[in-house]
């Protein structure tokens, strides 16, 4: 996959994580990049492919007010990754396990039942 062209504006070093939601079977992506702001806040930036139509990821002009965040079917990753924040990135937790700079890396997919 090639990289991407444009980054977020404004994006600063810190924990996140990234969604690439195929969409049915015609090669249409979203690519969802996820980062944690705040003590509790996950903000996104969302990026488009139509498959062989285009070269690289575009960034998904996004002007209404109300922004889409999740389909069914990603809130599995979005679970999984409140589960991390809980365990290691919660301002209230007695003895946080890591601080920004130090990579967090846990494998695993969203399975259909």
């Amino acid at each position: 996959m090639p990289g991407l062209a444009i980054l977020p504006r404004g994006l600063k070093r810190g924990f996140g994580f990234v969604i690439l939601h195929r969409c049915g079977t015609a090669g249409f992506y979203f690519l969802i990049v996820s980062t944690w702001r705040g003590n509790n806040e996950v903000w996104e930036t969302v990026y488009y492919k139509n498959g062989e139509a285009m070269a690289d990821f575009a960034l998904s002009p996004r002007d209404a007010a109300h922004k889409p965040t999740f389909c069914v079917w990603e809130l599995a990753a979005v679970w999984h990754e409140t589960k991390a924040w809980e365990r290691f990135l919660n301002p209230l937790a007695t003895k946080p396990r890591c601080s920004v700079g130090s990579p967090i890396v846990t494998p695993g997919a969203a399975q259909k039942e």
